[in-house]
């Protein structure tokens, strides 16, 4: 298998010990976004749209074979689907088939995902959400998604619906970039796929089984293939493929292959192929080139002068022979196709041999063309170790203000330096001497996305319709196993009822999406009756029979580009509570990290059952912040810092709100403003009006006597030891109001005087105060003055406003 790790311990122990930072900021104007410029793999060879070849007149410049593999390597794809030719189950005596490969998950975002699935009836890309008969993957689980579906040996989620693999093996808790093989045995009649797996190794495992998993969603009438499916950042090789029909009494071989052949096997098809590369693997090779020879991006760069960030460029490099003196690295700032290195803008970022102290030491530097010679603009920096055949490392060049250049190797040195402002046609060269491998090749320009043209939306769904020139509702129904039959066929989707847009168990990804794109903006929006199908459930929480998964979310999307993808595929914030959980995360936005929010924020708490949330997001120059609150919170809470905020997220494209499969929720008041416009209508603010949320204020009245004398006639008035204000009501005390403690003048202790008010608006408050009944003093000794202080001097607390006071008090006779 191909090798993904491109450093080298060697590489990382020494950069480590060298490493320089430095700070290289980017500035950004509104609505910048970033969008793919040039991608290449290399593994199908020269790609004439991509590249053209200068000045090799010795046809130095090629490609250079590797083990072979079959290849997802499409970031622009989604759901992209490898199958069998042929469906695995039908044949005479057949009982079922086994599947056995080696997979490499190129990816460590939970966010993206793959998918193994044994119940494709026909040659078609796509997960058929919901149908049941597959295992969704991700980086530390696998999860069916039908409730005919179980989970037979270790499960993690209740109904059985996950399987982890630390569970299966605590060995392997995640398969991120970790070959491993795996092998599936399906038994048609029982319907039971049994599964095995290990890392790639000389030991691994393959004989003891990991889990069973049995597939009622599946018909005896059906014959079925296997595939393969991957999201758009799900990337993957498979290797050495071996399937068999099983019988009674013999495996049948279907195919065998290690994909050493650039021809792939006809038992086996893509359903988009140009997604995939199979066959050795290649890197582009710059061998001993010719000095001037040059492998060029077919298209330059030009320049948006609404931007600072230009470029962004990545990739592998392996320096396999780099003689002393001779330079070769990277070449940009090409006009025309007879520039050189010395024409005037055209900038080279080299890596060179030099001896120091009789040792081979690799250097960084650059310099640039003015005419007639080169102009050093970067000196040369010592990398104190010697690169040629330490294998490869990763290389990253950000373009960006005022001709600034950042150089990262392997994410430990770095440089920066001035150049010229002309990017043009970028590529690589070299001379004798030096030999340079190159792959995995991706770049990104910067663009200024002008949205000018899009419409500010405001949307209560008052009428009962929307505007099919500005929005479009995708209302998917998940369908029964094997029919056309939706899975919950009384639900009603997506509708406007009641100036609600409600979505009644509406299906995965069925949504209310733009019809315009949209790149920096402000999205509001409110929901309420969550996880509260509006067709209701039996008492087994069941619709028709079939069971409501236990999965609700609402899910907010930038990026769509038509509805036919998934917001598995686009930038995406799912707010939801699975199975319970109040936790936000996000796909496809560089952190897949799940967040805890509040439990008061719970969607699907009882308490909340009647609540209305409202939801602010803003988007703003590849930054996405997020504010969530109650409607009985104050809005002012969006004024503050957001819940979450994301970086680096490309937001150009059209904007839906979406649920999960058995999503139930209801929308309102739906706004998406361009920002640095005005936001207009409908603006949520409280749903209660937040004067309404004020509680009655009580104060003590600290003339009032606390102490008294055992016995004595005084008439006190509880009412008299509080005033009430409220800012809506005009409440009078009475007596009804008060709890006196049991208050007797005839018993000496302490009492505790509580009055309770709520106003009309049922916002309610307390306060307190304490009376004391002190011993009654003889008459022969009341003109002791100071023995009567002593008896009546007390500390009373009055709990007002969580305020302490204290009061040496004589008692007045009255």
């Amino acid at each position: 298998m191909r090798k993904i790790s491109f450093i080298k311990k060697s590489l990382l122990a020494v950069l480590f010990l060298f490493s320089v930072s430095s700070v290289f900021v980017f500035t950004s104007h509104a609505a910048v976004m970033s969008e793919t410029f040039l991608n290449d793999s290399f593994d199908g060879g020269m790609n004439d749209e991509k590249w053209q070849v200068v000045n090799d007149t010795t046809e130095a410049i090629g490609y250079l074979g590797d083990a072979g593999t079959l290849r997802y390597v499409d970031t622009t794809g989604a759901e992209e689907v490898m199958m069998t030719t042929n469906p695995l189950t039908s044949g005479e005596g057949v009982t079922g088939y086994s599947v056995e490969f080696d997979f490499l998950y190129q990816s460590a975002d939970w966010g993206d995902w793959f998918g193994f699935a044994f119940n494709k009836t026909e040659i078609v890309k796509g997960l058929d959400w919901g149908k049941g008969g597959y295992l969704m993957g991700r980086i530390s689980s696998l999860q069916i998604n039908n409730p005919s579906d179980t989970v037979d040996g270790p499960s993690s989620a209740s109904p059985n619906a996950l399987t982890t693999f630390e569970e299966m093996t605590p060995s392997v808790a995640s398969i991120a970039n970790v070959n491993v093989r795996f092998k599936f045995v399906y038994t048609t009649a029982t319907k039971k796929l049994e599964l095995y797996y290990d890392k790639v190794s000389e030991t691994m495992d393959m004989s003891t089984l990991r889990n069973t998993f049995t597939f009622g969603s599946l018909s005896l009438e059906e014959d079925y293939h296997f595939a393969i499916v991957s999201s758009s950042k799900g990337l993957y090789e498979l290797d050495n493929l071996k399937i068999e029909k099983l019988t009674a009494t013999e495996s049948i071989l279907y195919v065998e292959s290690d994909f050493e052949s650039a021809e792939l096997p006809e038992e086996i098809t893509l359903a988009v192929s140009d997604k995939f590369s199979y066959g050795p693997a290649k890197a582009l090779d710059l061998n001993n080139p010719a000095l001037g020879a040059m492998i060029l991006s077919k298209n330059p760069v030009v320049v948006n002068p609404n931007v600072d960030k230009k470029l962004h460029m990545a990739y592998q490099q392996n320096l396999t022979q780099l003689d002393l003196d001779k330079k070769t690295g990277v070449v940009y700032g090409v006009e025309a196709l007879t520039d050189t290195l010395v024409t005037e803008g055209v900038v080279h970022i080299y890596f060179v041999n030099r001896d120091v102290a009789g040792t081979p030491t690799t250097f960084i530097g650059a310099t640039m063309g003015d005419g007639e010679a080169l102009v050093q603009v970067l000196a040369e920096r010592s990398l104190d170790l010697n690169l040629a055949s330490t294998g490869y490392i990763d290389v990253e060049l950000s373009f960006g203000a005022f001709n600034n250049v950042h150089v990262n190797l392997a994410d430990l040195k770095h440089y920066d330096f001035k150049a010229g402002a002309t990017i043009g046609h970028f590529g690589f060269t070299g001379e004798v001497g030096t030999r340079l491998l190159v792959d995995n090749f991706t770049s990104k320009a910067y663009t200024y996305y002008d949205q000018s043209q899009a419409p500010d939306l405001a949307e209560n769904f008052e009428t009962s319709y929307l505007d099919s020139n500005l929005w479009e509702i995708y209302n998917s129904k998940d369908l029964r196993p094997g029919t056309e039959m939706p899975l919950f066929p009384t639900t009603k989707g997506i509708y406007i009822e009641n100036g609600k847009l409600n979505f009644d168990v509406a299906g995965e990804s069925a949504r209310l999406i733009t019809k315009h794109d949209y790149a920096n903006v402000e999205v509001r929006f409110s929901l309420e009756d969550f996880n509260q199908p509006i067709t209701p459930r039996n008492e087994d929480g069941e619709i028709g029979g079939v069971e409501v998964p236990t999965t609700y979310y609402v899910a907010l999307s930038f990026g769509y580009e038509s509805t036919l993808q998934n917001f598995w595929n686009v930038p995406t914030i799912i707010f939801q509570a699975r199975d319970g959980g109040a936790v936000i995360y996000t796909l496809n936005m560089n952190d897949a990290t799940v967040y805890s929010v509040d439990t008061a924020l719970l969607l699907s708490a009882d308490e909340n059952k009647d609540e209305t949330f409202e939801f602010k997001v803003i988007a703003l120059n590849g930054k996405v912040s997020i504010w969530m609150k109650r409607a009985s919170d104050p809005v002012t809470l969006f004024d503050g810092a957001p819940l979450l905020t994301y970086e680096d997220v490309n937001t150009k494209g059209r904007v839906a709100l979406a649920s999960s499969a058995s999503g139930s929720f209801k929308l309102d008041d739906v706004s998406i403003v361009k920002m640095g416009g005005e936001f207009s209508k409908p603006e949520i603010t409280d749903s209660v009006d937040p004067m309404t949320l004020v509680k009655p204020v009580i104060t003590i009245n600290n003339t009032k006597p606390v102490q008294f004398e055992q016995n004595s006639t005084d008439v006190v008035d509880l009412k008299t030891y509080f005033t009430v204000t409220d800012n809506k009501d005009s409440i009078t005390i009475t007596d009804q109001m008060i709890n006196n403690g049991g208050f007797d003048l005839t018993k000496v202790g302490q009492y505790t005087i509580s009055l309770t008010v709520t106003d009309s608006d049922g916002n309610q408050s307390v306060e307190h105060v304490i009376l004391s009944v002190y011993p009654e003093v003889p008459e022969a000794q009341k003109s002791n003055t100071a023995l009567v202080a002593s008896l009546t001097s007390v500390v009373a607390l009055g709990v007002g406003f969580g305020v302490a006071f204290v009061v040496f008090k004589k008692v007045k006779k009255i």
